[in-house]
C-alpha cells in the first residue's frame, strides 16, 4: 500500500501545481532548467516535455499498479481456488513474519463441497434428470428418442446410463421398433458420480412405437423391401423392380456427375470470355501507354536523321532496321516502333508514302500518332520548309507529356504501396504489444 501513497501524493502535488499556477508546465521547466540543468544548455521546451511525460507516466503507473492490486488477491489475505474439477497449482510468495522475510511455495488444491453441499446438488440432480432425458415427452407415453447426457447444466456430475430393455431403448437412447403398440414398460437407470461418490436414480418410462414421417415411413418400406429380396447367402445385393406396389428405378446417389460437369464447363467458359474481354482491354491499354512512351523517340530521331540530310521515306526505313536489329539482339518490343515497322512494310508493298502515312495514322489509337501522320501527309503533298521546326516542337511537348506521365505511374505506384505498408505496421503493432499483453496478464 506504500506504492499508493507516493502515487497519490505526486498526483496531488501535480494537480494542486497545475490548477494553482497558470502555466505550470512552462514555469517548472524554466525553474528546472535554470536550477538544474544550466549547464547542459536544454531549451525549455524540451524540459517542459519531460515533466509533461513524467506526469503522464506517473498516472499510467498508478492506474497499471491499482488493476495489479485489485486483481492480486494475496494482498487481500486470500488465494482463490478453482472449482470442483478443477487443477492444482502453485504460488511462489514472500512471507513477512516480523523483521524476517521467507520465500516459500504454496500448492493450491481446487475446492472440495462440504457434505451438506453435496446432498444437495444429489437431490437437484435426481429432479432435474427426468427433464433431461424425456425433455417435454411424458414419462407414460414415450414416442420418440430419449437423451442420455453424460453431465447436468449447471451440476459438477459425470452420468452414465443403462436400460434394461436395449431392444427398445438402444444404450445411446434411440427408441427401437420393437416397442409394442400398446406400450412397452422400460427402466432407466441414471449412475451420478462426483468423484468417489456415485449413485444412482431409476426412471420408469413406457415406450411406444415411434410415430414416423412420411419420408421416414418411405424409407422403412423400401429398406424392407430389400430385406425381403435378399438372404446373406446370396452372391449379390438384389434391388427389388416393386416397392408397396409400385415400380421402383434405381440409381446410384451422386454417380452422374455429367451435368454437374457441364454447369461447371459453362459458368468456366462465361468467365474465360469475361477474362478474355477484360484481357483485351487491358492489352489496348497497355499499348496505348506503350505508343505514347516510344512517341518522343520516334519524333526526336527522325528529326535527327531529316537534320542529318535523309529523306523521309529512308529515314524510316533506317529507323525500322535499327529496330529488327534491336529485336534480334534480344532488345525488348516497343509498339510505337511496331508502328514504323507496319509502315514500312506498306510503302514496300507499293503504297505511296502519303497513303502509308495516312494508314498508318488510321490504325493508331493515339491522336498524337494522327497529328504526326497529318504533318507528314501536308509536308507531301503541299511541301513545308517548316516541317523540322514543327517535328521539334512536337517532340518536346511529347517529352513534356511523358514526364508528366510518369510522374502520374509514380503516384500510382506509390497507393499500390499503402496497403502492404498498411499491413507491416500491423505486424509490427502486434510485435511489439503482444508481449507487453502477455506479460501483463
Amino acid at each position: 500500500m506504500r506504492i499508493f501513497l507516493v502515487y497519490a501524493v505526486l498526483l496531488a502535488a501535480f494537480g494542486i501545481l497545475f490548477f494553482r499556477v497558470r502555466g505550470f508546465f512552462g514555469k517548472a521547466a524554466g525553474f528546472v532548467n535554470r536550477k538544474i540543468f544550466s549547464s547542459l544548455g536544454l531549451p525549455d521546451r524540451v524540459v517542459r516535455t519531460a515533466l509533461a511525460a513524467l506526469f503522464i507516466s506517473n498516472i499510467l503507473a498508478a492506474a497499471a499498479s491499482f488493476l495489479y492490486y485489485e486483481k492480486d488477491t494475496v494482498l487481500r489475505g486470500f488465494i482463490r481456488r478453482d472449482g470442483y474439477g478443477g487443477v492444482s497449482f502453485t504460488e511462489d510468495l514472500v512471507a513477512r513474519v516480523g523483521e524476517e522475510e521467507e520465500e516459500i511455495r504454496v500448492e493450491v488444491d481446487p475446492r472440495a463441497y462440504t457434505e451438506a453441499e453435496i446432498e444437495e446438488m444429489f437431490a437437484s440432480a435426481a429432479k432435474a434428470l427426468p427433464a433431461a432425458c424425456l425433455g417435454d415427452m411424458p414419462a407414460d407415453h414415450v414416442d420418440d428418442n430419449v437423451l442420455f447426457p453424460s453431465a447436468l447444466q449447471g451440476l459438477p456430475f459425470s452420468v452414465s446410463w443403462f436400460t434394461d430393455r436395449p431392444d427398445v431403448i438402444d444404450w445411446d437412447g434411440t427408441l427401437l421398433d420393437a416397442a409394442d403398440p400398446e406400450g412397452t414398460p422400460v427402466k432407466l437407470t441414471a449412475a451420478i458420480s462426483l468423484g468417489e461418490d456415485t449413485r444412482e436414480e431409476e426412471i420408469q418410462i413406457c415406450a411406444y412405437p415411434r410415430i414416423l414421417t412420411e419420408s421416414e415411413s418411405r424409407r422403412k418400406q423400401i429398406l424392407s423391401a430389400i430385406a425381403s429380396e435378399n438372404s446373406p447367402e446370396n452372391e449379390n445385393l438384389i434391388l427389388p423392380d416393386t416397392v408397396g406396389g409400385k415400380r421402383a428405378v434405381w440409381e446410384r446417389a451422386g454417380g452422374d456427375r455429367g451435368l454437374s460437369l457441364l454447369l461447371t464447363g459453362f459458368i468456366l467458359s462465361i468467365l474465360l470470355l469475361f477474362s478474355g474481354i477484360r484481357n483485351r482491354e487491358a492489352d489496348a491499354e497497355r499499348k496505348k501507354e506503350e505508343m505514347l512512351m516510344d512517341y518522343p523517340h520516334i519524333v526526336s530521331k527522325l528529326v535527327l536523321l531529316l537534320c542529318a540530310g535523309l529523306s523521309m521515306r529512308s529515314a524510316f526505313l533506317m529507323m525500322a532496321s535499327d529496330y529488327k536489329e534491336s529485336l534480334e539482339n534480344g532488345g525488348r518490343r516497343r509498339e510505337g516502333f511496331e508502328e514504323i515497322l507496319r509502315l514500312c512494310s506498306d510503302m514496300e508493298k507499293g503504297l505511296s508514302e502519303a497513303e502509308a502515312y495516312e494508314s498508318m495514322g488510321r490504325r493508331a489509337c493515339e491522336i498524337r500518332y494522327r497529328t504526326f501522320a497529318a504533318l507528314l501527309v501536308q509536308n507531301m503533298r503541299r511541301g513545308s520548309r517548316e516541317l523540322i521546326d514543327l517535328l521539334s516542337g512536337e517532340a518536346d511537348e511529347a517529352f513534356e507529356e511523358r514526364k508528366r506521365k510518369a510522374r502520374i505511374l509514380g503516384e500510382k505506384a506509390g497507393t499500390k504501396l499503402i496497403f502492404p505498408t498498411m499491413l507491416m505496421l500491423l505486424v509490427v503493432i502486434a510485435v511489439i504489444m503482444t508481449p507487453a499483453f502477455v506479460s501483463f496478464l
